[in-house]
């Protein structure tokens, strides 16, 4: 229906025992990732020990000590609260997060069409308008979480993508040439 994504921002590793600054700390390192089978696999590839769950079971997990760390875009951290048990954040920015809006299409299909065409231009300019607001949110909220908590590092990408060769060649295969071409165009060469 809606070919423009929204923007959730840079997916980043917190951690309630040492700052991420290379991927050797990431050697067993146990980490939460969503249960999906991308982000176990990146992680799983630089060292670390993914522990999938649930977004619910995060904060009490990383309370109890289950898991030593978890990664999501800034926005997350803080409106969830988790810089409150941890003490490390690590600005790898290691996956874009974005979201979709669908909807169901015989309902859309039923809408006219001048109406879809009204539609579709408020749509693009309300993401374009979200994607700036995140943006800014997120330079403010690095600043924030800063001076009240968080001890923040920033990463050099190099050496994790060093380890990446073999991730690389999977998830290439998985999307195929054209969607790969397409990431690298923006991510640069990869593997």
């Amino acid at each position: 229906m809606y070919d423009h994504v929204f923007l959730n921002g840079m997916r980043e590793v917190t951690s309630s025992s040492k700052p991420i600054q290379t991927v050797a700390d990431l050697d067993g390192f146990k980490i939460r990732t969503p249960a999906a089978k991308l982000p176990t696999d990146l992680f799983k590839s630089l060292g670390a020990a993914p522990t999938p769950m649930n977004f619910n079971e995060v904060y009490t997990s990383l309370q109890t000590k289950i898991v030593d760390g978890q990664e999501n875009p800034l926005t997350v951290i803080e409106t969830s609260r988790l810089f409150e048990v941890q003490k490390y954040l690590s600005l790898t920015n290691h996956m874009w997060s974005g979201f979709w809006m669908i909807g169901n299409p015989d309902s859309w299909n039923k809408i006219p069409p001048d109406l879809q065409k009204i539609a579709l231009a408020g749509f693009k300019k309300y993401v374009q308008q979200q994607r700036a607001d995140v943006e800014a949110m997120n330079d403010s909220l690095a600043q924030k979480l800063a001076k009240e908590v968080l001890t923040i590092n920033k990463v050099d990408p190099s050496s994790f993508r060093a380890k990446l060769g073999p991730f690389y060649s999977r998830w290439k295969e998985e999307f195929g040439p054209s969607a790969w071409t397409l990431l690298e165009k923006y991510s640069g060469k990869l593997g």
